[in-house]
């Protein structure tokens, strides 16, 4: 009993503590003396080769910050230290002596000396069957490389994705294991088992539940599966997505009936509760803006929303906004589907007025532009790839009271306070490959875009093409690689008959030639 005591005592820096017993008649007495407490003044760290001091100091950093030596903080600083170690690859690293080394009376020294082992590195990762997906398992890159340094979070971000990814295509049972092989270099050869059992698991019918006034048959539109379907969870998420995506219900939930948790066809219910019908939404705040605009600015709006006016899950919104520079209203009205067929179409009229300053408080603006128009528009997703357009009838005009706007924007003379109506068409394509749509650590998003305007002399009409690509990858646990490549043309028979507003830039605010909606130069003739 007395050393387990005296134990306790050194656990919390009593190193010079002693306890006695003491016998008197039928009793006895336990006599502790602590004496002074030791305090830890520095860490010191033999044998460290692939790293700076000033790193492992930050996995003893709580511990020194105590008052007083506490064995439990010290060991706990010495696993995270450990740990960091083997998840870069140094798998074997430990510490093989620890010693005490006295400054003075009651203050310490601490020296740890480290064995951190050969690091690990990974030269290739393969899988057992379904080699077709292979390379979109986290990492792949990097493991094909070579010379990566092999850490275990690179294991747990596979295995765990390997599992989500044969979940998602109804696999009911999914066995994953691995086996490492490791050459006379420690480059580590990894490979993944993989066994799948499939569900027999079928949808069954689904039944709604909830307060709604849309027909059932709308709200059947909108689910992606059918009777008889074998069970993936993947339609069910989609399905919730499509029904949030409307924008007219509060609350969307889907979940098996109980009692047929073991059946082969699985009953679903929907349980679905109707946002309110009429919402007014406002806003204010102050914005700030760069370039010519470089202040804050006011800006103030609102907008009015009717859902489901004609009980097709449909919607109408008034939307007004205003700043120093534009004035933007707009009337939508939006349906999810079109005849019978699930594309999702607005109808759309527009006034926009934008003021283009010099410099702010410099009186008159640089110009004013004014667009006021009709538009149907289309778009539909189809897995990764969402296609659409937009086709009407549009009304354009800029005017300028500075003198020799015309010529420093190099824009027709003619054209100045002429108002020029235009039928338009804008297809485009959306390409959307990342593995994550909030925080991407690989994939690719590519964007096409094709706009034609068509005035009825054909001497402004024009055809645009623009493109953007982006990628993205994880290089580092904790550090993503993205780049943009944007490219584009405009075709028109003269560039001074483009007007002002429809104009475009690709490399950036100090590109020559260049002209971004909110800058007024770089100019179009020095």
């Amino acid at each position: 009993m007395i050393d387990e005591i005296v134990q306790v005592y050194h656990q919390h820096g009593f190193w010079n503590a002693t306890v006695s017993i003491k016998e008197e008649s039928d009793r006895l007495f336990c006599v502790i003396q602590e004496g002074d407490r030791v305090k830890i003044d520095e860490m010191v760290y033999k044998n460290i080769v692939s790293y700076d001091k000033a790193l492992i100091d930050t996995y003893f950093a709580s511990f020194l910050k105590h008052a007083y030596f506490e064995q439990k903080q010290l060991q706990k600083s010495i696993d995270a230290c450990l740990k960091f170690y083997t998840e870069q690859g140094f798998w074997d690293a430990n510490i093989v002596k620890k010693e005490y080394v006295k400054l003075c009376e009651g203050h310490y020294q601490i020296v740890l000396y480290f064995d951190e082992g050969a690091r690990r590195t990974i030269k290739s990762v393969a899988l057992d069957s379904y080699q077709e997906v292979q390379d979109q398992i986290p990492w792949y890159t990097q493991c094909m490389q070579g010379d990566t340094p092999f850490l275990y979070s690179m294991v747990r971000d596979q295995q765990e994705w390997l599992k989500t990814y044969f979940k998602k295509q109804g696999y009911e049972e999914v066995f994953i294991d691995y086996t490492v092989k490791e050459d006379q270099d420690r480059a580590c050869s990894l490979l993944w088992k993989i066994q799948l059992k499939k569900s027999e698991v079928t949808f069954g019918k689904t039944i709604l539940k909830g307060n709604t006034t849309i027909p059932f048959r709308f709200i059947q539109r909108e689910i992606s599966y059918q009777p008889g379907q074998l069970w993936d969870v993947k339609e069910i998420e989609k399905t919730i997505g499509r029904l949030q995506e409307l924008d007219v219900f509060e609350s969307v939930h889907m979940y098996p009936v109980e009692d047929t948790l073991y059946d082969k066809d699985r009953t679903l219910i929907l349980n679905i509760v109707e946002n309110e019908k009429y919402e007014v939404r406002g806003r204010v705040g102050f914005q700030y803006t760069g370039g010519v605009q470089r202040a804050a600015t006011y800006k103030a709006g609102g907008t009015f929303i009717i859902r489901n006016p004609l009980h097709h899950a449909d919607k109408l919104e008034l939307s007004g906004d205003a700043t120093l520079f534009y004035r933007n209203f707009d009337l939508r009205y939006s349906i999810p589907w079109l005849f019978n067929s699930p594309i999702r179409t607005y109808l759309k009229a527009y006034h926009n007025k934008y003021n283009q300053p010099v410099y702010l408080g410099g009186g008159a603006p640089y110009y004013q532009a004014l667009q006021q128009g009709v538009a149907l528009s289309f778009d539909e997703q189809f897995e990764k790839v969402k296609y659409g357009g937009s086709f009407g009838v549009e009304g354009m005009s800029v005017q300028s009271e500075r003198a020799g706007f015309a010529n420093t924007m190099d824009y027709d003379s003619q054209l100045l306070g002429k108002k020029i109506t235009y039928l338009f068409a804008e297809p485009m394509m959306l390409i959307d490959q990342r593995n994550d749509a909030l925080n991407p650590t690989m994939g690719y998003m590519s964007l096409l875009s094709v706009k034609g305007m068509f005035d009825v002399q054909h001497q402004t009409s024009f055809f645009r093409f623009s493109g953007e690509h982006t990628i993205v990858q994880q290089v580092m646990p904790s550090l993503v690689l993205a780049m943009r490549a944007r490219f584009g043309h405009i075709f028109n028979r003269e560039y001074q008959k483009i007007n002002p507003i429809e104009r475009f830039y690709l490399g950036g605010l100090h590109s020559v030639r260049s002209y971004l909606k909110d800058y007024g130069p770089p100019l179009g003739l020095l």
